[in-house]
């Protein structure tokens, strides 16, 4: 998109009634003090096994500490909830804490 707001309003201001919509996106989101790339591999079998979820990683540091937030998405909110679910019991598994609306 253009960096110019009116532009970019006016480029969006052609699109419309030639967009259709869709099922909205629900989210939910995890949080734990975790290196995203020491649960690469668990995150790439989460979105896997829960086909049609898209899985986020967001990196922070903040106490001196490294840590991320794991954010599902999809058009299934049922869907989104197994997924945070499994990926909760898996983090915890490997002896970490989840918070459940991030960190």
């Amino acid at each position: 998109m253009a960096g110019v707001p009116h532009i970019t309003a006016g480029m969006l201001d052609a699109l419309t009634g030639t967009l259709e919509g869709g099922r909205p996106v629900v989210s939910g989101t995890i949080g734990c003090w975790v290196a995203e790339s020491e649960v690469a591999d668990l995150l790439r079998n989460a979105e896997k096994a829960h086909e049609g979820v898209s899985i986020g990683s967001y990196p922070f540091f903040r106490e001196g500490r490294t840590g991320a937030n794991f954010v599902v998405r999809s058009a299934d909110a049922g869907l989104v909830e197994r997924c945070l679910a499994d990926l909760t019991r898996e983090l915890e598994a490997t002896g970490r804490a989840v918070v459940a609306e991030g960190i």
